[in-house]
């Protein structure tokens, strides 16, 4: 099977019809058919899609055997909704689509059902274009792009004497985002979506570096980012970050979002630490539920003694009631909770004053 997959990787382009492209490549549609039932069609599909899944691959699984689906139940998989109600437009593909193993995305069929020969043409071709769109749904989200690599380099330089003496940042030229992406296998121009919590240097320092990818951030942050506050300027933004990023696409919110529309990664904006700060809510097949709060809340003792996310900072009373918030949150959906600053003991000692 191996052999078989690199073969089909060295193909030609024109080698398959591609219907449909992206920046990553040519979209590609294979059937795998035969004349008659139960030589192994599905088994071949299955494993042929996971392999490319793993070479990298976006690849989705549609079973197109309206009478007797096998795709989900050769996974061991309960849909709670298939094809069929795409096709009587009764849900999106969107709604129906499911995450397999390694990746691999599955459209399945229903057992019972009205064949596809009894589908209407228009149907047949809103269908087809809902799975050629498919493309188009993010690979991979990176939420914040930490300190910008030169800051490994020099500190002093980049963000300026004063900045660096505060911060005094213990950052090795590995630890920048670029790097991190090449230790997993990726490059920064693999990633389609990056969400800014806020634009704090240690936050936003690294988004240059991501100069194909699809931006979220609050406006007002964005705003706030390109014309500080004086009271929050030094320390928390820095300019140089994103002056090449003008042209970036940036889609600026005025509020939460669910960013695919289908309640996996949901954008809450929760304000306090910065005006337009935001927080990232998981709901993937692989995890359980996750949270990234970004600096809504920087560790765990924070959730234990409510205490608002640093000093000084523009919404004090908002900052603290989101705290507040995520322990809720925490206890009552078990969240797991991926900490920004996890080490900054220094953090609960500069404000323990404000604690409630």
């Amino acid at each position: 099977m191996r052999e078989q997959v690199e073969l089909l990787m060295r193909e030609e382009p024109n080698a398959v019809p591609a219907p449909a492209a992206d920046a990553a490549g040519r979209q590609r549609i294979i059937a795998v058919a035969s004349g008659k039932g139960g030589v192994g069609k599905s088994n071949i599909t299955i494993n042929l899609g996971i392999t490319l899944t793993r070479f990298g691959h976006r690849v989705m699984l549609v079973d197109g055997d309206m009478g007797m689906a096998n795709l989900d139940l050769l996974l061991g998989i309960t849909p709670k909704f298939n094809l069929s109600h795409v096709l009587d437009a009764k849900k999106e593909l969107a709604d129906v689509l499911l995450t397999g193993p390694s990746g691999v995305k599955i459209l399945p069929a229903s057992s019972g059902g009205r064949g596809i020969e009894n589908v209407d043409l228009q149907t047949k071709k809103d269908l087809f274009e809902a799975i050629r769109a498919q493309h188009e749904i993010a690979d991979l989200v990176l939420v914040d792009t930490g300190n910008h690599p030169k800051v490994a380099e020099d500190a002093a330089a980049y963000w300026g004497q004063d900045v660096a003496d505060a911060i005094k940042p213990q950052m090795q030229r590995e630890d920048a985002v670029d790097i991190q992406l090449e230790r997993l296998g990726r490059k920064c121009s693999d990633i389609d979506i990056v969400i800014l919590t806020h634009m704090h240097l240690d936050h936003a320092g690294g988004m240059s570096l991501f100069p194909n990818a699809t931006f979220y951030v609050q406006a007002d942050e964005l705003a706030a980012a390109m014309w500080p506050d004086p009271r929050f300027a030094a320390g928390h933004y820095e300019i140089k970050d994103f002056a090449q990023t003008r042209h970036f696409k940036m889609n600026k919110l005025s509020g939460d979002l669910d960013l695919l529309g289908d309640g996996r990664i949901k954008l809450i904006r929760t304000g306090g630490h910065s005006v337009g700060h935001q927080m990232v809510l998981l709901r993937l097949s692989e995890f359980g539920p996750t949270l990234l709060p970004g600096d809504a809340c920087f560790m765990p003792e924070q959730l234990d003694l409510i205490t608002p996310p640093g000093m000084p900072i523009p919404e004090p009373e908002k900052g603290l009631a989101m705290v507040k918030q995520i322990r809720q949150l925490v206890e009552l959906d078990d969240l797991y909770v991926v900490y920004s600053h996890p080490t900054n003991k220094d953090w609960v000692k500069a404000c323990s004053s404000y604690m409630c």
